[in-house]
Formats: C-alpha cells, sequence, structure tokens
C-alpha cells in the first residue's frame, strides 16, 4: 500500500516487489502535482471573483483576478498544459485584453488539438 507523506514524498510499503514499477509509472503524475495545485488555486480565486463581481465588489474582483492570474502564471511555469492556458485567457478576457486572451486560447488548442473549451472560447470571444 502507499501511505503519503508530507508534499512530493511518497513512501511505499509492503513487499517491495512492485515498488520501482509503480514509482516509475507513477513519475509524471507525481511531477505535474505542484502545477494542478497551482491551477486548482487559480481556479478557486476566479471563483470567488465571478461571485464577487454578481455581487459589485469590485475591489475584491480585482484582487482575487490578480491572485488567479499569479497561480496560474506559475503552473504554467512548471508544466503548460491547455487547461492552464484557456483559464489564462478566461482571466486576459475578463480583464478586457481580448487579444492576449485569443493568444491563450491559441496556444491551449496548440497544446491539445480539439480542446474543446478553448475552441468554444475563441469562438465567443471572435477573432
Amino acid at each position: 500500500y502507499v501511505k503519503t507523506l508530507p508534499p512530493g514524498e511518497v513512501r511505499i510499503e509492503g513487499d517491495g516487489r512492485h515498488a520501482d514499477r509503480w514509482l516509475r509509472q507513477s513519475e509524471p503524475v507525481r511531477r505535474l502535482a505542484p502545477a494542478y495545485a497551482r491551477y486548482d488555486r487559480a481556479l478557486q480565486a476566479f471563483a470567488q471573483a465571478v461571485r464577487a463581481n454578481e455581487q459589485k465588489q469590485d475591489s475584491v474582483v480585482r484582487q482575487k483576478l490578480a491572485e488567479s492570474q499569479r497561480e496560474v502564471e506559475a503552473a504554467i511555469q512548471l508544466a503548460d498544459q491547455a487547461q492552464f492556458a484557456t483559464l489564462q485567457g478566461y482571466l486576459l478576457a475578463a480583464q478586457g485584453r481580448r487579444g492576449d486572451a485569443r493568444g491563450a486560447f491559441n496556444r491551449a488548442v496548440a497544446l491539445y488539438p480539439g480542446y474543446q473549451p478553448a475552441i468554444r472560447a475563441l469562438t465567443r470571444i471572435g477573432s
């Protein structure tokens, strides 16, 4: 079985027969985990910005959009993934930066051809 320790550390207990194979096979997931943790924080901040916008709390909107932007940029630095670029596009569009948003959505499609969330966003934002 696997016992999870502090972030990034894993100890495998048992007879050890499959430990090396498990470590090899799980390495890509463990490598991406920090990037997805930053992406999750970016999503949470973006959701808070949307709620604050509905409540007309402009200062909170600006704060949460900036927080989300920092987190998604950190995630992209760790691993450039289509969903990260798509969120970045939404953030840029929310700030009125349509050209930059279009670039982020196009990057998402380049990373994952046929990625529907980015394609739909490009359709909505126009060319």
